[in-house]
């Protein structure tokens, strides 16, 4: 995770931005970043910058954003992609998040088996989830749009 994707749903009454249990358990574990630290943000479909590290209660939170920069621009690319297994699904999600594609879009063709179209990892949900990983990795913002 190079850059922490924040959505506006994270934000509190008293102008902190709570972090999910995947993002607080990178901060520690991974990142080891102690309160008071600065980490690099991006707002969701919006610009990045930075914010500070806070603990409160034994949750992580994030204060004091500053969005400086604006994230770059999608390439104007559309992807047509048959329905891989659900294994390289994932993969791909984030490497299409990665590049910066626009769009996706996930076809039926005659040697795609139906049963991957109702697989855990091809419901809304989890496609979303595999992208905002992407953009992580990135330190990109805007979320390519799936058509299925």
């Amino acid at each position: 995770m190079n850059t922490l994707i924040l959505e506006e749903q994270q934000t509190t009454p008293d102008k902190l931005w709570k972090l999910s249990a995947r993002q607080q358990q990178h901060i520690k574990s991974v990142l080891k970043a102690n309160a008071g630290q600065t980490l690099h943000v991006t707002l969701l479909n919006g610009a990045m910058g930075s914010a500070q590290l806070v603990e409160k209660d034994g949750q992580c939170f994030l204060e004091k954003l500053q969005l400086t920069q604006q994230a770059p621009a999608p390439l104007p690319v559309d992807l047509r992609l048959a329905m891989p297994r659900p294994q390289m699904l994932k993969r791909i999600l984030q490497t299409v998040a990665c590049f910066g594609i626009k769009n996706l879009h996930l076809i039926q063709s005659n040697r795609v088996e139906k049963s991957y179209w109702q697989s855990p990892s091809a419901t809304d949900e989890a496609i979303r989830e595999q992208l905002i990983l992407g953009l992580e990795q990135e330190k990109a913002s805007h979320l390519p749009t799936v058509h299925k």
